[in-house]
């Protein structure tokens, strides 16, 4: 079976044959400048790094959020999910930036909240850059254990 391929031209140059399927689709990227950012507007809410860990009694968030300080953290319970919005601001500098490899921006991470969570009793602490987030189970969801009797 022999498989379709396309003839070049060879007295066009591939410059042109390249911008005439370019063409069209630029045109549509045009159309939504959303598809084109730059890397600054490519941060604005990144989701963070998270480690979700569930005990008996509790679901534990741990959410890396290098550079945030705890005024720049915003975090809110509102029907069932879990929002964590944060942002790392740039410093005001005394000298000439050279090289940066460090990013600046805005950190956001929404969770969902399982039924069984207790959002009204939430709590939240920053630690050298990781946002704990402890959310308790509810009395109904905690597991408890049960005895197991013999029967006589």
């Amino acid at each position: 079976m022999d498989l379709p391929s396309m003839r070049r031209d060879h007295d066009r140059p591939a410059e042109q044959e390249f911008e005439q399927l370019r063409g069209p689709f630029a045109g549509q990227l045009e159309r939504w400048p959303d598809f084109r950012t730059s890397p600054e507007d490519d941060l604005a809410g990144v989701a963070p790094l998270v480690e979700l860990e569930e005990t008996d009694d509790r679901y534990l968030l741990e959410v890396e959020l290098p550079g945030c300080k705890r005024e720049d953290v915003d975090l809110q319970v509102e029907q069932g999910r879990l929002r964590i919005a944060a942002e790392r601001r740039e410093r005001q500098r005394a000298g000439l930036l050279r090289s940066r490899t460090r990013t600046t921006g805005r950190y956001l991470l929404t969770v969902t909240l399982p039924g069984a969570a207790d959002s009204d009793a939430v709590s939240a602490s920053l630690d050298h850059g990781v946002l704990t987030v402890v959310v308790p189970k509810s009395e109904r969801a905690r597991r408890r254990r049960i005895a197991v009797r013999t029967q006589r």
